[in-house]
This record gives structure tokens, C-alpha cells and sequence, in this order.
């Protein structure tokens, strides 16, 4: 059965506080959310839903920094913590003795920014918002959430070869423009053993247009990732 899941990452904006689909016929497996967050002065989570393919985490929050500067230019934010993030896909579907020979070996991990509006003023946006963040495939083992244990992390290389797969090709380069198009992360075209996956999500910036922000708001949106096991 063709499925999809999807993950939810919330955004979150301020002024004063946080700023914070896949392939056609799929049917959605899972989703999650993460929350972005930036805030402006004057001057990562599993996956909703369990099963033998699933997203099994990805970052609760991204944090902008609560007290940047309202800018008239065009300005980018880094993302102000030092934590890790990744995004983690989960495939056991060559274990499931109950598979069918309709169950296929891919997958993709899509990525989309939902609009970043003003709490409680949805008409209030931050226009052509641009989040950008750097990518690198690695394997993942264990249970714990990757983005707090760093020991869940492998080489991408050497995990391949431990669990005779096929490392995931990961885009080097991701940039999302919110409330714009859906951009692919990661996509898997030969699963051949069940093992689990992780794209890193690293160089993090929000880019918020001149003239924007305002003094006081708090404003939000969502990240979603959603899984497809059609390319």
C-alpha cells in the first residue's frame, strides 16, 4: 500500500518573543512538528503515527533569538542554540513478514513553511520569510531523539555497510519560502535491508524582509516534513 507521512514543525516569530506533499497517489503515514521561533526590539518529536515505515523524529523548535533588531534591509538570523537537529526516517518494512509485494523500497522526506503570521493577527505576516539550512546524510541507531543524544549519529558510510543498505541521497541545500513550494530533503531509491536514516539539518537561518517585523508581536507558523514511499 503506497502511504505518506507527515511531521509538523511549528514556527514561532516575534517581536519580543520566538519566530518561530509528497508524491501523488501516496497515502500519509506520519506526521510531526517543530517550532521556529525569532523575536524582534527596536534598534524537533516522533512522528504521529507508528508503523514499519515512519518518520521517527525530527527537531521539536528552532530558535531565532528573542531580541533582534527591527531592520528596514533585508536581513538574515542564524539559529541561536547550539544543538543538533536532524530529520529521522525509519524503515523496518524488509522485516514485516506481512508485507505484501505491493510494498515498495523508497522513500522521500518532502519539506514545506507554512505562513509565519502574528498571534492572534493572522492577517499580519512576515511576506516572503525564507528559512535555508545545510544537509548531510548519516545513519541513526537506537531510540533516543538524536537532536538531544548525539550517540544516536553515524557515519553515513559505515552504517550502510553494518546494515548492508544504501546511503539516502540528502539535497546539500535546502531553501523554503513561507507559505511557498514543497522542497525534497532526502529520498531513498533502494532500501535493501531495514535501517534507519538521518539528514542533518545544520547553518540555519531565517531571513525576514526589511520592514516587517514589528516591536512586541509574536508571530508563528509550521514546518511540515511529510514521508512518501514513492518517489
Amino acid at each position: 500500500m503506497k502511504m505518506k507521512k507527515t511531521f509538523v514543525t511549528a514556527l514561532a516569530v516575534t517581536t519580543l518573543g520566538a519566530i518561530g506533499v509528497g508524491s501523488a497517489y501516496a497515502t500519509e503515514v506520519d506526521k510531526g512538528d517543530t517550532e521556529v521561533g525569532i523575536g524582534f526590539v527596536d534598534a524537533h518529536i516522533p512522528g504521529e503515527n507508528d508503523g514499519d515505515l515512519q518518520l521517527r523524529w525530527v527537531p521539536k523548535k528552532l530558535d531565532f533569538g528573542k531580541y533582534n533588531d527591527v531592520n528596514s534591509k533585508y536581513t538574515e538570523f542564524s539559529e541561536a542554540s547550539t544543538n543538533n537537529y536532524y530529520v529521522v526516517v525509519r524503515d523496518t518494512r524488509k522485516d514485516d513478514q506481512t508485507g505484501t509485494v505491493n510494498d515498495t523500497n523508497t522513500w522521500k522526506v518532502n519539506a514545506k513553511l507554512g505562513e509565519i503570521v502574528a498571534t492572534g493577527q493572522p492577517t499580519k505576516k512576515l511576506t516572503k520569510a525564507q528559512l535555508f539550512f545545510d544537509s548531510k546524510a548519516h545513519g541513526y541507531e537506537g531510540e533516543n531523539d538524536p537532536n538531544t543524544d548525539a550517540t544516536t549519529i553515524k557515519a553515513a558510510a559505515g552504517h550502510a555497510a553494518a546494515k548492508n543498505s544504501t546511503v539516502p541521497t540528502v539535497n546539500a541545500k535546502t531553501q523554503l519560502e513561507a507559505g511557498g513550494a514543497t522542497k525534497e530533503l532526502m529520498r531513498q531509491t533502494d532500501q535493501k535491508n531495514s535501517s534507519d536514516w538521518a539528514a542533518s539539518l545544520e547553518n540555519i537561518k531565517l531571513g525576514v524582509g526589511g520592514k516587517q517585523s514589528e516591536k512586541g508581536y509574536y508571530y508563528s507558523g509550521t514546518l511540515t516534513w511529510t514521508l512518501d514511499d514513492t518517489l
